[in-house]
């Protein structure tokens, strides 16, 4: 989901070479186009539901990266007590 507050196309700048242009106008044609005009409260819906879903992707990525330090730390611990019988 892209939110901007125009359309795509109208981010190219005159200035730019013809292979940006082009470009521009090919990522322009992969979206649905849906204009929103003054309706603030269907803006603040997509908007939340845009960020509620960013929440459980960061909320699944912290789990992920608990449940690898913790099984990394573990085989450290391994390894440490391993060295250590070596040692003795």
């Amino acid at each position: 989901m892209l939110i901007c507050h125009k359309d795509i196309a109208n981010y190219i700048d005159d200035g730019l070479p013809k292979d940006k242009v082009d470009g521009w106008r090919g990522i322009s044609g992969r979206f649905e186009h849906l204009v929103l005009s003054n309706n603030f409260h269907q803006m603040y819906e997509i908007i939340s539901s845009t960020i509620n879903k960013k929440k459980k992707d960061g909320q699944i990525f912290k789990s992920n990266t608990l449940r690898y330090l913790r099984s990394y730390f573990r085989q450290q611990r391994r390894i440490i007590t391993f060295r250590a019988k070596m040692l003795l």
